[in-house]
């Protein structure tokens, strides 16, 4: 029986990437993944806020629980408005 579950925290600025694959016990959550992904020593010192996660590009909160293979993704806020950016070309 398996009890743990493989996950990766990912976080992308425009000029380099921190992916981190994790092995977490099953029922894990967002918070779990980010709390184990801090203690690396790569780990960028960036700001976490709860409106700015996602798995697999849907959005989550810090209780969103975790499956075998999930990507917890760290977004960055938007420089503009896709929108305002469509009307500008």
């Amino acid at each position: 029986m398996i009890d743990t579950i493989e996950v990766e925290v990912l976080y992308a600025q425009l000029d380099k990437v921190w992916q981190f694959p994790l092995r977490l016990p099953i029922n894990s959550t967002v918070a779990d993944a980010l709390a184990a992904v801090k203690q690396h020593a790569e780990w960028p010192n960036i700001e976490i806020k709860p409106e700015h996660l996602a798995v697999y590009g849907q959005a989550a909160t810090l209780q969103t629980k975790l499956h075998e293979f999930d990507r917890v993704e760290l977004l960055r806020p938007l420089l503009i408005d896709p929108m305002d950016a469509r009307r500008g070309r």
